[in-house]
């Protein structure tokens, strides 16, 4: 892979470090588009696994679990907490004690029919809302 894939502009990706390029797995994708495309296939994966039984969304393990076979083709630190600063986000050292605050909150509303389970889904995640098969799921109580 060169350089050049990561010069290509394209709004829709977080700046990567050296380190994270470095880290990318798929020797034949030579444009930002086969990269996207790399990730959309290992996503679509994901995906399945996901539903392929029930599993627990309010569980940690589960959130690192899904992110590495989301990308786990794609990139080495796939299921990893990042370890650089962004800009956007909390900063990388909060990430694993902020997400298990998260996942509490959240769990606490499901116990709580503080909301309907739709609302709190697209809480968790705004985009959530135009994936009816997430705020659709039943999830465990």
């Amino acid at each position: 892979m060169t350089d050049d894939i990561f010069k290509e502009p394209d709004d829709a990706n977080t700046p990567l470090t050296e380190e994270e390029k470095e880290g990318s797995i798929p020797s034949y994708t030579l444009t930002r588009a086969e990269l996207n495309q790399a990730e959309q296939r290992n996503i679509m994966k994901a995906e399945l696994w996901s539903q392929s039984k029930k599993r627990n969304p309010l569980d940690v393990t589960f959130l690192k679990n899904s992110h590495k076979r989301m990308y786990n083709e794609v990139w080495e630190w796939a299921g990893k907490f990042r370890k650089s600063e962004r800009n956007i986000g909390i900063d990388a050292y909060s990430i694993s004690s902020e997400l298990a605050q998260l996942v509490s909150d959240i769990q606490y509303q499901v116990d709580h029919n503080s909301f309907p389970l739709d609302k709190i889904t697209a809480r968790f995640h705004p985009e959530a809302r135009l994936n009816t098969s997430v705020t659709k799921r039943k999830w465990p109580t």
